[in-house]
Formats: structure tokens, sequence, C-alpha cells
């Protein structure tokens, strides 16, 4: 009897990661801007909803975030490109999207504390409501075969769709 092989039909493989060497102007009022990446390497166009993240930190929190996505393509940050909701849209496969988180340090924090935080992404069918919550166990005709990808990192061994890359 000849064996069926297993098709996966999509694969969600992603990774968020800070892009250091970058220099970027400031905006007034925002006294930290970190440029990040996200990056598609699955086989399926996708969106990606981002969040910040504190991991571990107890009682702390920033006065003020926001995220700037690089709608333009352009590497530069403009006022236009804030976002109330932070979802990189219709990211190709093999392609990567750009994007700026904002934030306002709270004055409890003192001067050269180091604070860990950074950038949370999730694979989405849609926008922030419709995060993709686990792989499908099996193949059938009712529903798409998903298998769960995304890189791995220091902050984040499991390919659970979630991916976090603090500094």
């Amino acid at each position: 009897v000849e064996k069926a092989k297993y098709i996966v039909d999509k694969v969600i493989s992603f990774k968020v990661e800070r892009v250091t060497g970058m220099k970027q102007k400031t905006i007034k009022g925002l006294s930290l801007l970190a440029p990040f990446r996200v990056s598609n390497m699955g086989n399926s166009m996708e969106n990606f909803v981002l969040n910040l993240s504190y991991g571990s930190i107890k009682d702390f929190s920033f006065e003020k975030s926001v995220i700037y996505i690089d709608k333009n393509r352009d590497g530069e940050l403009d006022k236009s490109e804030e976002v109330d909701i932070s979802v990189v849209k219709d990211l190709k496969p093999d392609s990567n999207q750009l994007v700026w988180l904002g934030a306002v340090t709270p004055k409890t924090v003192g001067l050269n504390d180091r604070v860990s935080f950074g950038l949370k992404g999730e694979a989405s069918s849609g926008g922030k409501d419709s995060v993709y919550k686990e792989a499908t166990k099996k193949n059938d005709n009712l529903k798409e075969d998903i298998v769960f990808g995304d890189e791995s990192s220091e902050d984040d061994t499991t390919e659970n769709n979630l991916y976090i890359n603090r500094y």
C-alpha cells in the first residue's frame, strides 16, 4: 500500500529583531525610540500583531508608549506612521517590515537604570482579535493545517506563534 504524504498547508514562522545599528532622530515628547524589524519566514502572507512586553518586571510601565510602522518603507520615522492598533498588515513571505517602539520612561526610574522590555509579535489571520492560538494537530478537509515555527530567541524558546525580543 502506498503511504500518503503529510502536507502542511500553512507554516507560521517569523521573528522580531532589534535593529541596533540604526541611528534615528527623536520626536518631541518621546524619550526613547527603538527600531525593530518584523520578518515573515513562513509560507503565507500574514498580519502580525505587535505589543509592548515588560517580561518579569513588576510595578513598572511607561508613561506613554506608541508603535510606528514604516508604511512607505523609506526607513525614516514619520509622525504620520503612528498607529493606534499595532498590526503589520499583509506581510509577504520572505519579506520584513521596519517598526519603531517609542516610550516615555517614568520619572521614578533612576538615571542609567537598566529596564528590560521589548516588542512581542503574534501572527494573525486578521487583526488583534484573530491571533492564531494553537496549531492544528492533523490535516483534514474541514480546516487549514497550521504549524507554528516562530524562531527561538533568548527570551522565547517555544514555537507557539509568539515571538518576544527584549533588551
